[in-house]
């Protein structure tokens, strides 16, 4: 299990929104011809998981998941979501994220 706290969840669910809108993007132009790093899949996956993380209001949520594809997924999505909107971060929201995913990625292999 993995706990982040409902800042980071935020994030994350800020980042699930962007990934949406970028593979609808990229669905919409291409439609059935994908490029190849496109799995139309990853669109339900990331739908699925936004209820999950905008449930964290409060103090932290926990991932009983770690190597599930959609956590997986979405904890793949930090770093670009970091570089995309570094500038409107603080020092402090920039390390948080960097520190969840580290964390993530150390009890990952862990389990």
């Amino acid at each position: 299990m993995f706990e982040i706290s409902a800042v980071a969840a935020s994030h994350i669910h800020r980042a699930l929104l962007a990934e949406i809108d970028r593979l609808e993007r990229i669905h919409q132009e291409f439609g059935d011809d994908w490029p190849e790093d496109f799995d139309p899949n990853d669109i339900g996956i990331f739908r699925m998981m936004l209820p999950y993380f905008a449930s964290s209001s409060e103090g932290v949520l926990t991932i009983p998941h770690l190597t599930s594809k959609p956590v997986r997924l979405a904890m793949a999505l930090i770093p670009t979501y970091v570089s995309a909107n570094k500038c409107l971060f603080s020092a402090a929201e920039v390390k948080m994220l960097e520190a969840v995913l580290a964390d993530y990625e150390k009890v990952k292999h862990e389990t």
